[in-house]
């Protein structure tokens, strides 16, 4: 369950979305580390969205989908842009709208879905890439 949930997905729309997230996310993080850093990112981040899910969902369906690895690139990004703006002196408003705007599109899916969304698994897998983006950083010649 811990990996493979990534894999599955509850239809060809729900496969679809992923997939373009995947496709616009993953570009600007392969940009920046490369493939076999991003393939790292995503797999702690998959991991972290399943982490997140066994810790806190009351749930008994089980989860799937890759968004816990979509939220873990969200995060690895967010990540990057609060050090960038920390160094620089800049101000986090950008940052915290990014969090913002995540939390939010959470709560819209949670209620059109009629609760049927492991967000649980989106907090895992964003609070993982966040992690890894320091880990990256600061440690990339281990990746």
């Amino acid at each position: 369950m811990f990996a493979s949930y990534g894999f599955l997905h509850g239809g060809a729309a729900h496969l679809l979305v992923n997939m373009i997230t995947l496709v616009s996310l993953g570009r600007l993080v392969i940009e920046r580390v490369g493939q076999w850093r991003f393939a790292v990112i995503y797999a702690l981040s998959l991991l972290g969205g399943a982490l997140g899910f066994a810790l806190l969902s009351t749930a008994v369906q089980p989860m799937v989908g890759a968004s816990g690895a979509l939220f873990g690139l969200a995060g690895v990004l967010t990540s990057w842009e609060y050090t960038a703006r920390r160094l620089a002196r800049e101000g986090m408003g950008p940052v915290l709208r990014v969090i913002g705007l995540l939390v939010g599109l959470n709560v819209v899916m949670y209620f059109a879905m009629g609760g049927n969304l492991a967000w649980e698994t989106h907090l895992g897998g964003f609070l993982a890439g966040w992690a890894a983006g320091w880990w990256v950083r600061e440690r990339s010649d281990l990746l």
